[in-house]
């Protein structure tokens, strides 16, 4: 058995954890467990079906009596020895980001299409946002502010000029009209800079809305993210991250993201 005791980072990087551990284990018929995963309980109810839910307190007596050790995954070298520790060993608590089965977590994204299915009325969404007037191609970008501006020293910290190159680029290679979906952190945001430029319109809901969102447009551009490659993830969604200002965008480089991403 497999306890996962912490989930990293937020919800995207949550998820991430989630399916690599989770896959893994169902390939190896281990049981696993994230016992704080059942917060997303509420948006993903499909997630109640099997057993992410071990006792927290159980779970906290086995680490605070030392009667069992947490493995942490904090080495992306030793990924090969934490697969044949969760193998091993009768019962494992583990943490931390550095573990991941592509292998297995791609070969079952149907099955967590499914589990991560939200909770939601989707029609009013499909009318305000996702649907097409004139074969229009829909577009999401994810402006990330907030927490990028110190992320690694503002790497992938990009203002709005950057953002709309960047899709000027990517619609001077589409021969349909266009529209605009934009996701950002940034409350700040100047809109008028994209209405200005292009047929745009701006998501303010919740996580799990955007994400569903994301998924079903057709391109999704934005700086490297976890948000984006879930959403990529879930929806099969083709998808470029922005790396550098000076970065050349064009559709051919857009990808579903899977396990050759890296």
């Amino acid at each position: 058995m497999v306890v996962l005791t912490k989930l990293y980072g937020q919800t995207s990087n949550n998820f991430l954890q989630f399916i690599h551990l989770d896959s893994f284990c169902r390939e190896h018929n281990i049981p696993f467990h994230s016992p704080y995963f059942r917060k997303y309980f509420k948006h993903y109810p499909a997630l109640q079906e099997y057993g992410v839910n071990y006792s927290k307190v159980l779970m906290k007596f086995f680490i605070r009596t030392r009667l069992y050790k947490v493995l942490s995954f904090a080495d992306i070298e030793q990924i090969p020895f934490y697969k044949d520790m969760l193998r091993r060993k009768k019962r494992l608590f583990c943490e931390g980001w550095y573990f991941e089965s592509k292998e297995t977590a791609f070969k079952n994204r149907k099955l967590y299409q499914r589990l991560f299915t939200p909770d939601i009325d989707q029609e009013p969404l499909q009318q305000q946002y996702l649907k097409k007037q004139n074969n229009e191609t829909i577009i999401g970008v994810h402006i990330r502010r907030g927490d990028y501006k110190e992320f690694l020293n503002g790497q992938y910290y990009f203002e709005d000029d950057v953002y709309i190159d960047k899709i000027k680029q990517l619609l001077s290679g589409i021969d349909t009209p266009h529209k605009i979906i934009i996701f950002s952190n940034d409350e700040a945001l100047n809109k008028a800079n994209y209405t200005r430029h292009f047929n745009a319109v701006f998501s303010d809901n919740p996580v799990h809305i955007d994400h569903f969102l994301m998924s079903r447009c057709d391109y999704l551009i934005g700086p490297v993210s976890t948000f984006t490659m879930w959403a990529s993830y879930i929806g099969e969604t083709p998808l470029y991250h922005i790396r550098t200002a000076g970065d050349v965008v064009s559709p051919d480089k857009f990808k579903i993201f899977d396990e050759n991403w890296f």
